[in-house]
């Protein structure tokens, strides 16, 4: 377990002559060392270069922290928007105008939950809501979007502070007859987020099935909701940001960190293993030689 030092030149000679003889050669002589002094490990491990342990502890420990620190800062990204941005699971209301008064009110309100259509923030998932047709003025309304003559103005805020909002507009595609309509009722969703901030929306018809509607006809309106980072097409639950938990096959912050930190430390140990295996001995061999 020591690292020995050889002397350079014997301390005495051996010689033994066979048989015993007065004259004794060279050749009948054996050179003899001095027994070999054991260097103490403290004083080896002084002569190792000093940063050399440092270096690879400082290595592993941002190997381990780097990554979960970046995980934690994602996590967070939601708080940066402010106390008013939204948050994972709030409730978004839209707002539409009256087409008679012309004032901002309350939208559509679907008939099964008696309430305002909204959407989950964060939350990539599938709504429903129907809206009845409750009078002849509505159903003259929505003849008129079809026809293309007038627009669905409603709007989102932009965050939960509502002194900013985004425009929205709901798109009715249908065929009208003389006394009542064929509408499609399949809608698709499209939001982009930006620290808790709503920056767009929009929604558009898909083909799908062409409901037969009039005054006092329910439509059962649905299709599905997606977020998006910020302006790019990439999914809100696959983009680590703090809004990552999804209702389909995404994941939560918490599962995030947990494999952030698990990945982290199988590669501190992975590092731990080779600087003890490898670098460490040829550090050793490297001072001796030296020495």
């Amino acid at each position: 377990t020591h690292a020995r030092r050889r002397s350079t030149s014997p301390s005495h000679y051996e010689c033994i002559a066979y048989p015993p003889t007065s004259y004794i050669s060279p050749k009948h002589c054996t050179a003899r060392f001095n027994p070999p002094r054991p260097i103490p490990r403290l004083r080896l491990l002084a002569t190792m270069p000093p940063r050399a342990g440092s270096v690879a502890l400082a290595t592993g420990l941002l190997l381990w922290l780097g990554p979960c620190l970046a995980a934690l800062k994602d996590i967070d990204k939601g708080k940066a928007g402010g106390a008013q941005s939204f948050k994972l699971g709030d409730t978004v209301k839209l707002e539409c105008k009256d087409w008679e008064t012309g004032a901002w009110g309350k939208g559509p309100i679907c008939k099964e939950t008696g309430d305002e259509f909204a959407i989950t923030f964060g939350y990539n998932n599938f709504v429903y809501c129907g809206m009845e047709i409750t009078d002849t003025a509505f159903y003259n309304h929505l003849v008129s979007i079809i026809k293309m003559d007038k627009t669905w103005q409603c709007r989102i805020p932009m965050n939960k502070r509502k002194d900013f909002y985004v425009p929205f507009t709901i798109p009715v595609w249908g065929v009208v007859e003389p006394d009542h309509v064929h509408v499609d009722n399949h809608l698709n969703y499209v939001l982009h987020v930006d620290n808790g901030n709503i920056v767009a929306a929009t929604a558009y018809p898909v083909h799908d099935r062409f409901q037969f509607a009039k005054a006092g006809s329910l439509v059962s309106m649905h299709g599905p909701v997606r977020f998006f980072d910020r302006g790019s097409y990439q999914s809100l639950a696959g983009s680590g940001s703090a809004f990552v938990t999804g209702r389909e096959g995404s994941f939560s912050p918490t599962v995030a960190l947990a494999l952030c930190s698990l990945t982290s430390a199988v590669t501190l140990f992975a590092a731990a293993v080779i600087y003890q295996r490898r670098l460490k001995p040829r550090l050793i061999k490297k001072c001796l030689k030296n020495k």
